[in-house]
């Protein structure tokens, strides 16, 4: 609960008061899975000092109404027309508030739900380029270099809408490294022009989507001058947490930071790889605590997530000698495309499941469907929250006598 985003908002009242000390009153825009909380973490810091507000929250989200609240839906991994359409209405009420002050909320998986293409391209085309990229494994840097150009509000772009306007804008951050331009596609921070867009498209094999005549191309937006980001939470705050927990407890603990990243194989053996050597050294057991964001190249049409994925991954490589547990899981509490938070496997579970059943499913990307009939699977349904994945749990070295 400390770290839930309705009472971390709460505890940035200062900044907040601060801000609208100035003010007459203020417009609250917010998109991303935890927007519902943020919001409500505002509300109780400014009360009647909000005169608006409209939100934008995945679409399977039916939160109770909340008075002078435009809650409008988006759909997450791909925007839609649903999405575009909820865009340009939250764009609407900003842009009628002329009296206000402007605070935005940005959370993670606000590059889907919150999205306007740019001309000449349509939500139709941002949708199939964003899924093709993600099903070849395209990561956050990837993604976003190519969403500035196609989208006309990521980037900085929504910010310059706004260049005559007081902002504050708060984040809750699900990136690697915390970096404000990449949380959302950065709508009000400038990514700098250091990425070739259309290079980034083929190099990933989706640049026929788009046809041969389309110019991918993106210019630094004119940021206001009167906007202020600030950072409220992010994955290490949940990576701490754990750790202090479990030191608390007496525990041993290996802290592993918060930038896990890349192909989820790879991670997999670079963790095994760490906690194997980190054993040596040791010579006893102990806990581990990481979070990041690693990607999947889709090559069936199972259901599963990248945090899943870990897990099997994970157990397929630990050998029977070895005593193990392993929780990984999404912060949202939606891991890909499955009903799961994440997973959790042990080495009671290695003696039970053969590592040709472990292939055979993760050649469909069906990691959903074993581990949840191994019983293995965590079900929280959405959270409110999103800062990308947490993986953490415990590994002893082979004993003298134990047969591998």
């Amino acid at each position: 609960q400390d770290l839930d985003p309705q009472r971390v908002i709460q505890h940035f009242e200062t900044e907040l008061l601060a801000f609208t000390r100035q003010s007459r009153e203020v417009t609250v825009l917010g998109f991303g899975k935890a927007a519902i909380k943020m919001f409500q973490g505002v509300s109780g810091v400014l009360g009647k000092k909000i005169a608006k507000a409209a939100i934008i929250i995945p679409e399977d989200e039916s939160p109770h109404p909340i008075d002078k609240v435009d809650i409008l839906h988006g759909t997450h991994p791909y925007p839609t027309r649903m999405s575009e359409e909820s865009s340009r209405r939250l764009i609407e009420i900003a842009q009628d508030s002329t009296g206000s002050d402007l605070i935005f909320l940005v959370s993670g998986g606000g590059s889907a739900i919150f999205e306007v293409p740019a001309d000449p391209f349509t939500i139709e085309q941002i949708s199939t380029v964003s899924k093709c990229m993600m099903n070849n494994g395209a990561d956050i840097n990837e993604l976003n270099c190519v969403r500035f150009a196609m989208s006309d509000v990521k980037g900085g772009k929504l910010a310059a809408k706004f260049r005559d306007r007081r902002i504050l804008a708060l984040y809750i951050s699900d990136v690697p490294y915390d970096d404000l331009a990449y949380i959302a596609s950065g709508p009000l921070v400038s990514a700098g022009g250091h990425c070739d867009p259309a290079k980034v498209l083929l190099n990933t094999g989706c640049s026929g989507i788009l046809g041969d005549n389309v110019t991918l191309s993106y210019s630094e937006p004119v940021i206001p001058k009167d906007l202020r980001n600030l950072l409220v939470l992010r994955n290490y705050d949940f990576v701490s947490l754990i750790s202090n927990l479990l030191r608390s407890d007496g525990c041993d603990v290996v802290d592993l930071g918060s930038n896990m990243r890349g192909d989820v194989s790879l991670f997999v053996q670079e963790l095994i790889s760490i906690l194997r050597s980190t054993a040596r050294i040791r010579n006893r057991g102990f806990w581990f605590v990481g979070g990041g964001e690693t990607t999947v190249i889709v090559h069936g049409n199972g259901k599963g997530g990248r945090s899943q994925a870990a897990a099997l991954h994970l157990l397929r490589s630990m050998r029977s000698d070895e005593d193990f547990i392993f929780l990984a899981a999404g912060t949202d509490g939606i891991d890909g495309q499955s009903p799961a938070m994440g997973a959790i496997v042990d080495s009671e579970v290695r003696s039970r499941v053969g590592n040709e059943e472990i292939d055979l499913y993760l050649r469909n990307d069906d990691s959903y469907t074993l581990l949840s009939r191994t019983g293995c699977s965590i079900m929280t349904g959405r959270t409110g929250n999103n800062v990308s994945d947490i993986f953490f749990g415990y590994y002893s070295p082979p004993q003298p006598g134990r047969a591998d």
